[in-house]
């Protein structure tokens, strides 16, 4: 029956105030914020999706980033990786939201790399679970209960590898950055910036 589904939750309210209660109730989003970068549709009997992007996102610069030090003469002086964002939430199942995350990173310093996730709402005997990709290719992710990710992708590039775990949890703009992972700059990447030639 319709049971599963969200919609069963909402009877016959109208599509776009679930959206709002999906986005605000469910997500935590603040309604400025939802309204500026995502879009939702869905119905009572697909489910309901919201798609979020953010454009020109550039992660906390990281000064203390080993990798960076130890080559500091070869490296830019911003540490700070930018990309464009894409954030996917999917409530298809009563009582979980499947979520996935992209970026695209500025210049290609790393392939594009994402992170999907599940989290379950109602079921408190799950845990919440994630996969990571970089470039396609799969890498491990780690997931706490507290919504906060670790991947780590260095068996393709050394420097792809979050040091700390980063909370994928957004509801205002503040919290956008902390969706670029923490990744170092690709030593190859850094050498071929301006004035570096190698003789």
């Amino acid at each position: 029956g319709n049971s599963t589904r969200w919609g069963s939750l909402f009877g016959d309210t109208l599509s776009s105030d679930i959206c709002s209660i999906l986005s605000g109730r469910v997500l935590g989003m603040e309604s400025g914020f939802y309204e500026d970068g995502c879009t939702c549709d869905g119905n009572a009997d697909s489910g309901f999706k919201i798609q979020c992007s953010f454009n020109e996102q550039c992660s906390p610069e990281k000064g203390t980033d080993p990798i960076a030090i130890a080559s500091r003469e070869s490296v830019p002086s911003s540490t700070a990786l930018c990309g464009d964002l894409s954030v996917d939430y999917s409530f298809d199942k009563l009582g979980s939201i499947d979520g996935s995350l992209c970026v695209d990173f500025d210049q290609d310093v790393h392939p594009i790399t994402c992170i999907q996730y599940f989290i379950p709402i109602a079921d408190q005997d799950s845990s919440p679970s994630c996969k990571a990709s970089y470039g396609g290719e799969a890498c491990n992710c780690d997931i706490g209960d507290d919504l906060c990710v670790t991947i780590d992708c260095s068996e393709y590039e050394p420097t792809a590898k979050m040091q700390t775990c980063q909370n994928i949890d957004i509801t205002k703009p503040g919290d956008v950055p902390n969706l670029i992972p923490s990744f170092g700059i690709p030593v190859a990447q850094a050498e071929e910036g301006p004035g570096n030639s190698i003789e």
